[in-house]
């Protein structure tokens, strides 16, 4: 189950990123850059 947990987080963090790569005010920033605001992002929401 954590295996689950954890492929998951991964897997909205890569799909987040690039949403935050191609349609976000962050698009001209590098992928590096969005790929790390994507993986610190579904924190934020789970943390409330």
């Amino acid at each position: 189950m954590k295996n689950y947990l954890i492929i998951g987080y991964i897997v909205i963090a890569v799909i987040c990123s690039v949403y935050f790569k191609n349609c976000s005010s962050t698009a001209h920033l590098p992928y590096s850059y969005n790929l790390g605001k994507a993986a610190v992002w579904p924190v934020t929401i789970f943390r409330k």
